[in-house]
Formats: structure tokens, sequence, C-alpha cells
């Protein structure tokens, strides 16, 4: 029987006994027995295999174009071009394993593992005691405590539902990855990680809208084989195949661009010297924009002065979303999943990032960098500066944009 067959025979409920042991102690990925690529498709314990040259990379963002702040936001100190550590690019074999929260995986022999590395001093420290927090979205849904012994972690719900899956298992699932800007650049870029791609196959991924799911087909997947995971069950898989997240930082390296330049290259249209202007309007539950941008009809109107046209890319099928993108010679718009499309548009193409608060402005500027972009940082007015909350309406000064984009 295939692997896409026995996808089809999954089943929900409870296990007749726990499948998670009692305790668990943290393995580093890059610790396993290493593996050849070829091993990865065959039945094993646990183990690695690390692309060449198996060392530390390091990744260079260089600094944006231009940095406004005509309000005097004051989010950003520092703009100038960084150079970053990340580990190599891996992909575990685990056979029997189960997969729990967002991206962790358990043996039964209590080793947890996941689809990051951590190579700096505290690095891995900082990780678990910020899974320690009561949130489960900020535990990535795992229920992880400190254990009794030192070094070790205790997971509630031990009895959580279970589902198994058969045969070769590929997960996708990553960090936030049922969000979409997460899903470009953690979860797209792991299928630059595989050395091949197994006929049979079954996919587990994160929760993914219609374009998500698109976006995998564009690039290979077969749906037929897919499995959307749900938080709050456990998945026992026969024979796992776990790419790592090769994008630390948000930094994407020469493989990942590679596979948005091949998306590109099937999907896209040469350069048209487009403007664009990226929309939040109608996005959201209700249609009712989070982070709403308070003056956003006089900024389409001056842009508009100046030949930008309005996109939607939440009213777009996939396709459309990277023709209109790998169109463009400009694009601007506010912070947020929508702007990451530019990962489609060519090389040097400049992308104006509207940001109005803090939190992720690091990840955003590294994305765009690394991407190949041309990108600059126009700040904007939140409601108020009380961070400790996010997603607030912001206020663009609609006539220090427009000079500026006047000038390039």
């Amino acid at each position: 029987m295939t692997a896409s067959r026995r996808l089809a025979g999954l089943f929900p409920g409870r296990a007749a006994r726990p499948v998670l042991p009692a305790s668990v102690r943290y393995c580093p990925p890059l610790s396993l027995d290493r593996l050849a690529a070829g091993d990865l498709w065959r039945p094993g314990p646990p183990g690695v295999f690390v692309e060449p040259p198996d060392v530390p990379r390091t990744a260079t963002r260089p600094a944006p174009v231009f940095h406004d702040d005509p309000d005097g936001a004051g989010l950003l100190a520092d703009a100038g071009p960084i150079t970053l550590p990340s580990p190599p690019a891996f992909v575990i074999r685990a056979s029997g394993v189960t997969q729990i929260g967002s991206r962790s995986y358990v043996t039964a022999d209590g080793r947890w593992f996941g689809d990051d590395a951590y190579l700096q001093d505290g690095e891995f420290e900082r990780y678990a005691a910020h899974l320690m927090e009561g949130d489960a979205f900020q535990n990535e849904y795992l229920g992880l405590s400190a254990g009794e012994a030192s070094g070790t972690f205790a997971l509630a719900g031990r009895d959580r539902p279970v589902r198994r899956l058969g045969g070769t298992v590929v997960s996708l699932c990553a960090l936030e990855g049922g969000n979409y800007g997460a899903f470009l650049f953690r979860v797209v870029p792991k299928l630059a990680t595989l050395p091949a791609w197994p006929e049979d196959g079954a996919v587990l991924a994160p929760p993914l809208t219609r374009s998500m799911r698109d976006l995998l087909a564009l690039a290979g997947v077969p749906l037929g084989r897919l499995t959307m995971q749900k938080p709050g069950l456990a998945y026992a898989l026969e024979h796992a195949v776990i790419p790592s997240m090769r994008t630390t930082h948000g930094l994407l390296d020469d493989a990942a661009r590679a596979v948005f330049a091949d998306l590109r290259r099937r999907y896209g249209v040469p350069p048209a010297g487009r403007r664009l202007y990226v929309s939040r309007r109608g996005w959201g539950p209700g249609g009712r924009t989070p982070r709403p941008m308070l003056n956003e009809a006089e900024v389409v109107e001056r842009l508009a002065a100046l030949g930008f046209e309005e996109v939607r890319p939440h009213t777009m099928s996939m396709r459309a979303q990277i023709a209109c993108f790998s169109s463009a010679s400009i694009v601007v718009g506010a912070a947020g999943s929508a702007l990451f499309n530019t990962v489609f548009c060519h090389p040097g193409t400049l992308v104006v990032d509207i940001e109005s608060e803090p939190h992720w402005m690091f990840a955003h500027m590294n994305l765009f960098g690394s991407a190949g972009l041309d990108y600059a940082i126009f700040e904007a007015r939140a409601a108020d500066a009380d961070w400790s909350r996010p997603h607030k309406p912001l206020t663009v000064n609609a006539a220090a944009l427009a000079d500026r984009l006047k000038r390039l």
C-alpha cells in the first residue's frame, strides 16, 4: 500500500495508553548520527543529513536604501547592514516518532528535537524559557514545563488525541506555519532542503489557507497527499522526514532564493515597470482589517497621482499574485504578510516597507534584504506606543511618503 493510500486511512482517536514519555530531554538535531542523503527515505533510528560542507553559515543583510521617520516615531535606531550566523541546513530521519505542538518531535526513549538548531550560547535556554510561558500559542501547543531532573521537561496532555500516519511522511510544519508570512519564509524554503521527493510520500503541513495550498501545489507538492496539522493533536509517524528551518532570523540563503526564483520563472512575468501599492483593505475577519491604516484613502490618492496602482493580494489567486509582484519595479505597502509577496519580485526591485511597530522590523528587513531586493523603511505612527499590545491602527504621513517617492 502506498503512503498516499495510507493517508486516506488516517484515524483520529484516543490512544489506549499515553504515546508520550513522562519526561523528555532536548536532543540537538546536529548531535544525531550523520546520514547520507539516500538514507533519509529508509526507515531507521533518528539520524540527520547535513548539507555540505556541514559547518555553520553566515548571511548578510544590507542596509536599507533609505530610512525615513517624518513624524518621529522612533522605531528603528540602527538601520545598518548586519551579518548573522545560522546553523547548516539539515534533514532529520526518525522512524516511530511522535510529532506534537507546532514543530516538535519526541522519540519513544524520550528524546525531543525540532526543526531548528541552536548554536549560540544561551540560545536554546532562551527558547525553552519562552516555551514554558503559560499561553498555548507561545508554548507552541506543547504543554511544556520543567522536569524533575535537571535538563528534562514534562509534557502536559500525554494522552492527547493521536492521529497515525503510515509510510513515509515529510513534515513541513513550522512555527506559525499557518500565518501566510511565516509560511513564505519558514515553510516554503524547506522544499529546497529535501535532496529528493518520494513519489508516494505523504505530507504533514501546518493549517493552510487556499492560497497557501495552491502555492505548495505550484511548487510541486501533490495536494492529494497533504494532511493539515491540528493544534492539540499528536501525530504518530511511521517514518518521518523532517527538513530544517533553513531561514534563521528570516534570512533567505541561495537555496531558498532559488525556490522563489523557480516559482517566478514558471508563473511570473518579466519586469514591466509597474508601481504597486499593496493594500490590506478588506482583509481580515468580516472584512475588518487588523492594524488598519486610518488615512489609507489619502495614501492611495497621493500615490495614484504618482502612477501607483492599488493591489489587494487577498483577492487574487496565487498565480496572479506571483505574476503581479514579478511585474513590479517598485512596491510600497504597510508591513505584513501581503508585502512578503515581494519574494516573487525580480532582484533589484525596490520595496518601501511602511513600519508602525517595532516587533518584527528586524525580521522584515532581513527578509527583504536577503531576497536580493532594494528595500527602504518608512516609519508611521501607531495609535499609541504601548508595545505590549501589537497590531494597532496606524497613520502614515502621506505627504512625506509622496515626496520621497517623487524623488526616486
